[in-house]
C-alpha cells in the first residue's frame, strides 16, 4: 500500500500542510467501512475525556494496515520531505476519531513529546479543526498535518455533522504511554 503525500504548504496563522488524495479510492473506501464498526462519541473540552478511544496499532483489519503504512520509514520520508523536516526515528501514534455532533475542544497545544500532528478525514461535511484562527474543512481523503516544533494552537467549533478521522502522530521516546504506539 502506498500514500500519496505531496503536500502545499501555507503559513498563516502558522505552518501546516494540506494534503489531497493520501489513499488509493479503493482503500480509502474500506478503511471507511472498517471505521463504522465503532460508535460515534460526543467530546467536550479535551479529546483525553473520552474513555473509548480507538488505537489503530491495538485493532484489525484496514485501518490498522494503513496505521502501518503511516509508521514505515518510506512514509515518514515522504511526509518530511513534503513538510520540510524529518521524522525518521520517531515512533507512530494514530488514533480513530468517532466525533459525534456537538463535539468541540478547546483551544490547545499538543503535549511537546508530539513532533508531528495530522488529520486525516474518512466521513463528514462541513468545518473542522480550527488552526489558530482558520478553520479547516472536511473532504475526504485530505488531511492537514503540522510540526510541532513551535506548539501552535489549535481548537475545534462544536460539529454539526458527525465526522470520522484519524489523527496521525509521530512522537519522541518521551511520549508516556508506548502501548499506543505502532
Amino acid at each position: 500500500m502506498m500514500l500519496t503525500l505531496n503536500g502545499l504548504i501555507t503559513d498563516k496563522p502558522f505552518r501546516y500542510t494540506r494534503f489531497h488524495g493520501i489513499i488509493d479510492a479503493e482503500l480509502f473506501g474500506r478503511c471507511q467501512e472498517d471505521a463504522q464498526r465503532f460508535p460515534y462519541y460526543k467530546i467536550e473540552k479535551t479529546r483525553t475525556s473520552n474513555p473509548d478511544r480507538v488505537w489503530l496499532n491495538q485493532q484489525s483489519g484496514y485501518l490498522s494496515a494503513l496505521a502501518y503504512e503511516f509508521d514505515h520509514d518510506q512514509t515518514k520520508r515522504q511526509l518530511g520531505f513534503s513538510m520540510h523536516t524529518t521524522y525518521l526515528g520517531c515512533r507512530t501514534r494514530v488514533e480513530l476519531c468517532m466525533d459525534s455532533v456537538g463535539s468541540w475542544l478547546e483551544p490547545h497545544k499538543d503535549d511537546a513529546a508530539k513532533v508531528m500532528t495530522m488529520q486525516l478525514y474518512l466521513t463528514g461535511y462541513g468545518n473542522s479543526t480550527k488552526l489558530g484562527d482558520t478553520e479547516t474543512t472536511i473532504t475526504k481523503n485530505s488531511a492537514w498535518a503540522f510540526d510541532n516544533t513551535d506548539q501552535p494552537i489549535h481548537s475545534l467549533e462544536p460539529l454539526k455533522y458527525n465526522r470520522a478521522s484519524i489523527i496521525i502522530n509521530y512522537v519522541t521516546d518521551d511520549w508516556r504511554d508506548k502501548s499506543v504506539l505502532v
